[in-house]
């Protein structure tokens, strides 16, 4: 993300595009290779962990739902924060705070007599 900002802020608008989809792409693949590594390791490291036949089946259940769904919130979470990056909403919104500070700068601190 730092070099998005780097080249958006140098005006390099087809490198930050660049990089851009190069990190959406390696956030999917990467929680893609956890899901499925996950998903295949969990029901031989569960039984490790505990010798009850129903803790071992609700925990290989539970842990592969988890491990589905942490790398679908990995390509939501990408996905989104990409189209509030193309959408310059958050440039809009950063810039507003920014102005608004410089524009009213909090009064200085001056002790109570007494």
């Amino acid at each position: 993300m730092a070099l998005v900002s780097q080249y958006t802020g140098a005006g390099e608008k087809k490198n930050a595009n660049l990089v851009a989809s190069q990190m959406l792409s390696l956030s999917i693949i990467f929680g893609l290779i956890v899901a499925v590594f996950g998903f295949i390791l969990t029901p031989y490291l569960v039984p490790l962990i505990t010798k009850s036949a129903t803790v071992t089946r609700t925990a290989i259940t539970y842990m592969q739902l988890i491990f589905w769904r942490m790398a679908l919130s990995n390509i939501i979470a990408a996905i989104v924060a990409l189209y509030f990056y193309f959408q310059g909403g958050w440039k809009k919104q950063v810039i507003h705070e920014y102005k608004e500070t410089i524009q009213s700068p909090p009064s200085p601190f001056v002790p109570e007599e007494g």
